[in-house]
């Protein structure tokens, strides 16, 4: 019984406030390129795709909240081509303050909780065997910075730099330095808000 009484509470309360909230949410969809690599090892940049669904709360306001629910390609490539090649895929929930700058740019700024969906480490190191992503650290978490360009009403562009904190796998075999492997990406996206 309780719990038909918080649902229906639940679906009263969005049907309530939908009309109130309508002007101050969008919601859209936003994909683009990104280059990643990991700060430690000696390893290059290695393309990948980004995409997802974006929500704004506070859309009309100068200052305003984004989340974010992303799919993402990181890691990076080794720098002989031969090894120490890292691909990664994660599920990625950005929740970022935004400011407005002008009417049509803006700067982001937060943080994102990360979780690994799979990818594998080929070692540099041809007598060591593939580390899977079930030997690698599930979750990640990062802060980022950006920027957001409105084209239009609905079309938008963007750029963003992310840093993770924590490390893909804590194996002393990636430490150099005295760090291990974390993490970094350089995005350029492009999207569309449907309201």
């Amino acid at each position: 019984m309780n719990k038909w009484l918080i649902i229906f509470s639940a679906l009263l309360l969005i049907h309530s406030t939908h009309s109130i909230a309508q002007d101050h949410i969008k919601l859209g969809i936003k994909g683009g390129f990104s280059l990643s690599t990991l700060r430690g090892p000696e390893v290059g940049y290695k393309p990948g795709l980004q995409m997802g669904a974006v929500a704004i709360l506070g859309a009309n306001e100068p200052v305003f909240f984004q989340t974010e629910l992303l799919l993402t390609q990181k890691g990076a490539r080794g720098l002989d081509r031969t090894g120490n090649n890292f691909d990664l895929y994660y599920l990625e929930i950005p929740l970022m303050l935004g400011v407005e700058i002008t009417e049509r740019l803006s700067m982001l700024a937060g943080f994102q909780p990360a979780l690994l969906l799979g990818g594998f480490i080929n070692p540099l190191d041809s007598d060591q065997s593939k580390y899977r992503s079930k030997e690698l650290n599930q979750f990640d978490y990062s802060t980022l910075i950006g920027a957001e360009f409105r084209l239009k009403d609905n079309l938008f562009l963007g750029i963003r730099y992310t840093h993770a904190y924590v490390p893909i796998k804590e194996d002393e075999m990636f430490r150099v330095n005295g760090k291990l492997p974390v993490n970094r990406l350089f995005g350029l996206y492009c999207g569309y808000y449907f309201r």
